[in-house]
């Protein structure tokens, strides 16, 4: 349970996260995407006839490629800087985005603080097709979610990456335009590009949740598993008490005490077991999970969110799981015979 605890709160902390980065930096109204894993994309001339429409104010496509920067390989994104502005806000410290060239790049904040650059650093970046190319630092940011760590411009990367497409388009629609509208239009610019998936904010946020729920997904089936096993053990425990007070049992029954109420006895008992042994583990599983948002703030879960329903939920299915368990240890004492338990040592 302080596994399951810690689990959904580092769950719900981590969507909570997700939603504020995304109010907080998403300023434009739609994102078309292929899908959050894929590495294939759009066509540049999709963001370009998005642009094109007369429901949009603007569009802007982000591209990414696989670089090396200090022997290290890491992803590399790029974007038209001068479409960015109004669609997302990056949190720039320093410096100018629309300062990125043809020889500039932006960084983020702590990868920056992490490698002592500053705007004016000279930064060697080493792409597949070209080698190695320097570049000068123009700007730093800090929403790693929609920038990544080192963002430049298209002059870059269309001079040394062969392969250009969008996995991103993120769109600003014009502020007279309703946005059913606007999403109408913009579907039908991408018709013919079956994989592009267009998505208001509150489809961006579900889409994110649920890759979330699929990453937790097997987290929640091991602990299943533990969980099954925990409810053996009470079980085993109270068949060994049954065992262990068969005298005071079988005088129970002897003074009166009816089969029926003996089974809800142990019922009681295991009902009572379980809740306290849940609730035991729910306050560690929210202690340390608090512990552990804290650990991830700088990998940008930085909103700690308890959800008291849900540990309230888990509590009362520990109650009802633990009333399970007791049903044969229940059945066993009723069947108790009274005058063998009375003379038993």
């Amino acid at each position: 349970m302080a596994l399951l605890g810690l689990s959904v709160v580092l769950a719900s902390s981590a969507k909570a996260s997700v939603d504020e980065t995304i109010n907080k930096a998403f300023t434009g109204d739609f994102v078309v995407d292929t899908g959050m894993f894929s590495m294939s994309g759009m066509s540049p001339d999709v963001a370009a006839r998005i642009n094109g429409l007369p429901e949009v104010k603007r569009a802007a496509g982000l591209r990414a490629t696989s670089v090396q920067i200090e022997g290290k390989t890491i992803l590399l994104t790029a974007t038209d800087a001068s479409k960015l502005d109004g669609v997302v806000d990056l949190g720039v410290s320093k410096g100018s985005l629309a300062d990125l060239d043809s020889e500039g790049i932006a960084v983020l904040d702590k990868e920056a603080k992490a490698k002592r650059l500053s705007v004016g650093s000279r930064i060697d970046v080493r792409f597949a097709e070209t080698g190695v190319r320097p570049l000068t630092v123009r700007a730093l940011y800090s929403q790693e979610q929609f920038g990544g760590r080192y963002l430049v411009g298209l002059p870059v990367y269309d001079a040394n990456v062969a392969d250009h497409f969008d996995m991103k388009i993120f769109v600003a629609k014009k502020a007279s335009v309703s946005a059913g509208a606007a999403q109408a239009a913009i579907e039908h610019a991408v018709a013919d590009h079956p994989e592009a998936q267009v998505r208001d904010r509150t489809g961006m946020k579900a889409q994110l949740a649920s890759h979330l729920d699929q990453m937790l997904g097997l987290v929640y089936g091991l602990l299943a598993l533990a969980l099954i096993i925990a409810l053996l053990g009470i079980g085993n425990t109270l068949a060994l008490s049954i065992l262990e007070r068969t005298r005071e049992l079988g005088l129970l029954r002897a003074v009166g005490m009816t089969r029926q109420q003996l089974r809800a006895t142990v019922r009681w008992e295991a009902v009572i077991v379980a809740i306290v042994g849940g609730i035991l583990g729910l306050v560690l599983g929210v202690v340390f999970g608090s512990a552990v948002v804290k650990a991830l703030e700088s990998q940008g879960i930085t909103v700690l969110r308890i959800p008291a329903g849900q540990l309230i939920a888990l509590a009362l299915l520990a109650g009802v799981a633990g009333l399970v368990a007791a049903v044969l240890p229940a059945r066993r004492a009723a069947r108790m015979d009274v005058l063998a338990a009375i003379s038993s040592h």
